[in-house]
């Protein structure tokens, strides 16, 4: 597992606030190799209200890739596998899982990441957008 060139190494949100917090995965620098990539990773207990993949540049692939967004690394939580030919340029994808009944908690040191399967991507840039507050 790596973490993303823009990964946030998270501190505490204040009480009572939503912050928004934005990591971006880039191809060119991160590459596009199957596996996992660290976005985030909590430094105490938080929930993750909601999270939203925008594509800044498209994902390409020379097979059947997909991306994912889950806590630990799990498959589990914030955004389902989302097959390379959703991954267009101006594309916004909502994520559900796990996150519709309340929130998903994350507990001091779990991380979110992006997990890449199937295939390789070749090409993309992404930005997740991630809606947290103190749990």
């Amino acid at each position: 597992m790596a973490n993303v060139a823009d990964y946030k190494g998270l501190q505490q949100p204040f009480a009572n606030e939503i912050q928004k917090l934005e990591v971006t995965y880039d191809f060119a620098l991160d590459a596009g190799a199957v596996g996992t990539f660290t976005l985030f990773t909590a430094a105490s207990a938080i929930v993750v209200h909601r999270c939203v993949a925008k594509v800044k540049t498209a994902g390409t692939s020379a097979g059947s890739a997909t991306v994912a967004v889950a806590k630990n690394a799990s498959g589990a939580g914030g955004m389902a596998a989302t097959a390379v030919a959703s991954l267009t340029t101006s594309a916004v994808i909502a994520g559900a899982t796990g996150l519709g009944a309340g929130g998903l908690y994350l507990a001091a040191a779990d991380t979110i990441d992006m997990l890449i399967a199937t295939a390789d991507l070749t090409a993309g840039k992404i930005t997740f957008e991630f809606w947290i507050s103190k749990a």
